[in-house]
């Protein structure tokens, strides 16, 4: 007796919930069991799907140029490339990506956009100088010195002429 009086709530909560969900619609895409709207709800589907493979290679790439540039400044900090190396390969890494480019010409220093990069590459070593044991920091911060001098130099010439 107990088990049909059971069903018999549940069944009747069914059915209230189905009478509710068909004179307002709303509330049944609210709770989600808008069963009829399959086909609508498979291509939202399809579409985040789509959206999370995107992002996934977009995240890849990110991924990809980060490296990238840690590389480069730890050929930079270890003597291996120069800063005018460095700032060309930075420059490579960031074509076609607008929105850095912007916030690059907007933050650092400089008449070109080389100039600008030279100072993203400065920043961006020093976050990885700064852990250094002090005689190590001197020199890697001594050489940097003189070659932003010397690229300084160049473009002042660049920008004379």
């Amino acid at each position: 007796m107990l088990t049909r009086l059971r069903v018999a709530i549940a069944g009747l909560t069914l059915i209230g919930l189905l009478v509710a969900a068909t004179a307002n619609p709303s509330w049944a895409v609210d709770l989600g069991v808008d069963v009829w709207n399959l086909p609508e709800l498979r291509e939202k589907v399809r579409i985040a799907a789509e959206r999370d493979r995107g992002l996934q290679n977009e995240y890849v790439e990110v991924r990809h140029r980060i490296d990238a540039k840690e590389e480069l400044i730890n050929g930079l900090i270890g003597a291996r490339l120069t800063l005018a190396e460095v700032v060309a390969q930075f420059m490579v890494l960031n074509e076609g990506y607008e929105h850095e480019l912007a916030v690059i010409r907007r933050i650092y220093p400089g008449a070109t956009d080389e100039e600008k990069m030279l100072w993203n590459v400065v920043d961006y070593s020093q976050q990885r100088i700064n852990p250094l044991p002090v005689w190590q920091r001197i020199g890697v911060i001594a050489r940097l010195q003189a070659e932003i001098l010397a690229l300084s130099a160049e473009f002042a010439a660049v920008h004379a002429n």
